[in-house]
């Protein structure tokens, strides 16, 4: 038996780093790969990839399981492997170990059958040293075997060198041992995964290892506060706070704050929110260029030019000073609270006057009502939507903000939906909405 290697173009081509199993062009409903040993009490909801309803599907047409598969290996599954053990000659222990897992596999309606047994290789690396992986793996038809590797650091292509030992026969099956050499050139966390892949059609085998790549010339920075969960009053004097290895304690830092996904404040508007507004900011700059080896008293809200920074979630990052790569987060979103956002209640729509019917091409008026229970300004804004058809149309009434008076037309027959939104100077707000009928 001979390895054939494959080499990984840009951005792993055929792989999915988190895959558990790939197939090749055969029938999927019926040739798939077991790879984990499965035992009673075992459950497909809680043994993620445990394969016990696939187990009950093989074994129900074959003859050995006449349920319904349900995901629990419980009695009448042990049940049913003990039996098809003592028709293969197999001790029926129930356990479906390596030897019930070949045997099933091999009467698979397959062409050809990769099974990954084994991969070793180191979980931390230094950047630019060389890292050796082993994989061990067999066909199952006994046929030959080809590999392809995702180093995780792609797009780059690498070349992957390895060995064959000679086949030897395990549990009656060929195995080959296998090794691979890579290096990795950053710092980082990295994803690899080993596909093996019969030389025929078939099933292909996968297994994921991550390897951490560390630069032993880089300090080594950890955030301890805010670490996710804290609710900073803006303007509020608090402390950021982060460790550093010894080697690094006289250098150098910048702080910076991350936007969250979830923050800041809402898009509050009749109108869909921008798109712009999903693209993630560039950091805010706290400070730069201060010791590393002291906590920063932060006036919470403001940057290093004294600039207001909203409310909303955040997390601090700490770099290695004029690095953008020898960085810490902060582990989870702390949350920057306005003060006076929260004491204040929200405007009250109090009611919407106006026709539910109007006729086409004559202009109706609406008007909204409302107070703010601290007597703060409010600005009102409406659209409408009518959304009858695939080309549904929409817009806004052109009207002055701190207006509560909304006059319109419409040329087209329909059902419209009406949204008010009523805004106070702090950002909180009321809506409402109603369904007007237009027609000749």
């Amino acid at each position: 038996m001979k390895k054939t290697p494959i080499f990984l173009l840009a951005l792993g081509l055929f792989l999915s780093p988190f895959s558990t199993h790939a197939t090749m062009p055969i029938d999927p409903t019926y040739c798939m790969q077991f790879n984990n040993n499965l035992k009673y009490g075992m459950s497909s909801n809680s043994y993620p990839g445990s394969e016990v309803t696939q187990l009950q599907s093989f074994l129900g047409k074959n003859g050995f399981f006449n349920q319904a598969a349900t995901g629990y290996f419980g009695n009448v599954t042990l049940a049913a492997v003990k039996r098809f053990q003592a028709k293969y000659g197999i001790p029926a222990t129930g356990f479906v170990g390596m030897l019930t897992r070949a045997k099933i596999n091999a009467l698979m309606n397959c062409n050809g059958q990769a099974l990954i047994m084994g991969v070793s290789g180191p979980s931390t690396l230094a950047v630019n040293e060389s890292g050796t992986w082993s994989v061990t793996a067999r066909d199952l038809e006994q046929g030959d075997l080809s590999y392809v590797v995702s180093w995780g650091d792609e797009p780059r292509t690498y070349p992957t060198t390895g060995t064959t030992a000679t086949p030897q026969a395990t549990a009656a099956v060929p195995t080959q041992f296998s090794t691979f050499t890579h290096t990795y050139a950053t710092a980082g966390t990295y994803t690899i995964t080993f596909t093996v892949y019969p030389t025929t059609t078939g099933v292909s085998s996968s297994k994921t290892l991550y390897v951490t790549v560390t630069d032993p010339n880089q300090a080594r920075i950890k955030v301890l506060t805010p670490n996710g969960g804290e609710r900073w009053d803006s303007m509020s004097n608090q402390v950021i706070s982060w460790s550093i290895d010894d080697a690094h304690k006289n250098s150098k830092v910048d702080l910076y704050l991350v936007q969250s996904l979830t923050g800041p404040a809402p898009c509050v508007s009749v109108q869909p929110c921008p798109m712009t507004s999903m693209v993630m900011p560039m950091p805010w700059v706290l400070d730069k260029n201060i010791a590393a080896n002291a906590a920063y008293s932060w006036i919470t809200g403001t940057d290093v030019d004294n600039r207001t920074i909203s409310r909303g979630q955040y997390r601090v990052q700490v770099c290695a000073a004029g690095s953008t790569d020898n960085c810490d987060y902060s582990d989870a979103a702390f949350t920057i609270v306005d003060p006076t956002y929260e004491s204040n209640r929200a405007p009250v729509i109090s009611s919407i006057s106006g026709p539910m019917t109007a006729r086409k091409g004559q202009v109706s008026t609406w008007t909204v009502n409302a107070y703010d229970p601290e007597g703060r300004p409010l600005q009102f804004s409406a659209a409408w939507s009518n959304n009858a058809n695939s080309n549904g149309i929409s817009g806004a009434f052109p009207v002055d903000s701190s207006s509560n008076v909304f006059h319109t037309s419409f040329g087209v027959d329909g059902t419209y939906t009406f949204r008010f939104l009523v805004v106070d100077d702090v950002g909180k707000y009321a809506e409402s909405s109603l369904t007007v009928r237009v027609q000749d």
